[in-house]
């Protein structure tokens, strides 16, 4: 004999309030009564919301992310003007599109430069973001494959006003390996930022006294001030490792989650006695839900004859329960007699 129960998260939210998809507790519409010896339960099926990804982890609520400096001509006139742009945290934070750190980057990005073409008032008729001889006034990027390029093989550099540049949150370059403190207290590039000089030329800086500048009022290629790491457009810049780096702060999207309830007889993990049902594969994919099925069903022995309720949780490998984005769990059960 065997039969299948399907627990939905969001069922009795009237007796149980707090339910929720990562915890829950359901009342079943008629008892189940399973007398006898020999009663097994396992995990049919599983289905999860995505898990939010927290970007808090790598900077602060009401942080910024990255700045850009920029120059314009605009609505025809010959008079060069400076513009900035700031992303904050929450422009990115929450955004379905968000699931490693490539797609972290290319979110950033998207937003500088959406923030550069409409600036305060929108795009001005006839306005110029390049020089007269076809340079950008503004900070390239360019991918290449999961590595992302400041590629300034074509923007201006100094001259008769500031050269644009890119300012990045100190934190934020520490976490994602751009940026490290060496033992003596000063700064040096992290191993996941490459500088590379255009055309292998080393140029020669003197030139760029409109560029980025050090507390001496010296030229630098790059430069640690206060909470910000600043790039020159001297030479190329290029991230690597940026899945790797994020994982590591934020989380890996593919990972292994445990699934508890009381229905089933006890295991011992590690040094605990816990109510573990399941390991399930986990992959977070930025939106709708994940289904796991496995090939091979686990069965525990039921722990009792009589059974009202049902009390279920996902949970990280750590303990703390997971934090799903919008959405339900539904997790089928087996039920069968040896």
């Amino acid at each position: 004999m065997s039969f299948y129960v399907t627990l939905p998260s969001h069922a009795n939210k009237n007796e149980f309030p707090s339910n929720q998809a990562n915890s829950s507790k359901i009342r079943l519409p008629h008892p189940l009564h399973l007398p006898g010896s020999g009663w097994q339960v396992g995990l049919s099926s599983i289905s999860l919301p995505d898990s939010k990804v927290n970007i808090y982890h790598l900077v602060d609520k009401n942080e910024y992310i990255v700045g850009m400096e920029w120059m314009k001509y605009e609505g025809g006139s010959t008079t060069l003007l400076n513009g900035s742009a700031v992303i904050m945290v929450d422009d990115v934070h929450g955004l379905d599109s968000v699931i490693d750190g490539v797609s972290f980057m290319k979110a950033v990005i998207s937003a500088l430069e959406q923030k550069r073409i409409f600036d305060e008032i929108g795009p001005v008729f006839g306005s110029k973001f390049v020089t007269d001889d076809g340079k950008h006034m503004y900070v390239k990027f360019r991918w290449e494959g999961e590595n992302l390029l400041m590629d300034n093989n074509h923007v201006y550099c100094g001259g008769v006003s500031l050269s644009p540049d890119l300012i990045i949150h100190k934190g934020l370059a520490m976490k994602m390996g751009w940026l490290k403190k060496n033992s003596d207290g000063k700064f040096a590039l992290g191993p996941n930022l490459q500088q590379e000089f255009i055309n292998d030329v080393v140029p020669d800086l003197k030139n760029t006294k409109y560029d980025v500048q050090d507390l001496n009022g010296d030229p630098v290629f790059w430069f640690v001030v206060t909470n910000h790491l600043v790039l020159s457009v001297t030479c190329n810049w290029r991230f690597v490792n940026l899945n790797n780096a994020f994982r590591a702060v934020v989380g890996n999207p593919t990972r292994t989650l445990h699934v508890y309830s009381d229905v089933g007889g006890s295991n011992i993990v590690g040094n605990q006695v816990t109510d573990l049902l399941r390991e399930v594969q986990y992959q977070r994919k930025g939106k709708g839900t994940v289904y796991f099925e496995p090939l091979h069903i686990q069965y525990l022995p039921v722990r009792n004859e009589y059974i009202e309720t049902i009390e279920s949780q996902v949970a990280e490998t750590d303990g703390n329960l997971v934090n799903f984005g919008e959405g339900h769990t539904i997790i089928t059960l087996h039920f069968k007699r040896e």
